[in-house]
């Protein structure tokens, strides 16, 4: 049965259509029996403009143009970390927001977001795509079945320190580095097996 009958269509832009965007949206696309719709992206580099036309996408001027459309109700933020605060305005504009992680630079600036999604009564949401490695949920499946006995000594090892060579996620001002870029994904993985201490 589908989903479309029982929920609303929700129609969804991206901002940042480079590595990140095209995969979600390709991804997005492929899901089955899912009420959402990707219609537009907004990106400041004119080659994913070419690439989102190819793709059948709507290309926004500007990303006030983007948040100005009434028919958009979903934005997923692919854009550099740093950038992830700013855009995260959509909130205010009456959006949910999707948000490719570490969802901002500073625990400051995520608190401002989360008190505007509060204020709004819009969702704000990372995307912490690592939960579902499979490597991970067998790990956490003996954990949360208790198939060993309690754990006294937990490690996670992420490898390449360095990223991708060339890459903004090298530079701090944008990226934060591979700490802030990869670490929160092990951060989020023994949170999410293991609860907060």
């Amino acid at each position: 049965m589908s989903t479309a009958h029982i929920h609303p269509t929700h129609h969804l832009a991206i901002i940042g259509y480079g590595t990140q965007g095209v995969y979600h949206t390709r991804n997005l696309r492929a899901l089955q029996d899912v009420a959402i719709e990707v219609v537009g992206v907004y990106d400041t580099d004119p080659r994913a403009h070419e690439d989102a036309r190819a793709d059948g996408l709507h290309v926004y001027s500007s990303h006030q143009d983007l948040l100005a459309d009434p028919s958009i109700d979903v934005v997923f933020i692919c854009t550099p970390n740093d950038s992830h605060y700013d855009y995260a305005a959509a909130l205010r504009a009456g959006k949910h927001v999707l948000c490719e992680k570490p969802a901002t630079m500073s625990s400051q600036e995520m608190r401002s977001i989360k008190a505007i999604a509060e204020e709004t009564g819009h969702m704000f949401m990372v995307h912490q795509n690592r939960r579902w490695d499979p490597d991970f949920n067998v790990i956490k499946t003996i954990y949360n079945d208790q198939l060993i006995d309690e754990p006294t000594y937990l490690e996670q090892r992420i490898h390449g320190s360095r990223g991708i060579p060339g890459d903004w996620r090298q530079k701090p001002e944008h990226g934060g580095g591979m700490v802030l870029d990869w670490g929160v994904h092990t951060v989020d993985r023994l949170l999410t097996m293991v609860g907060w201490p």
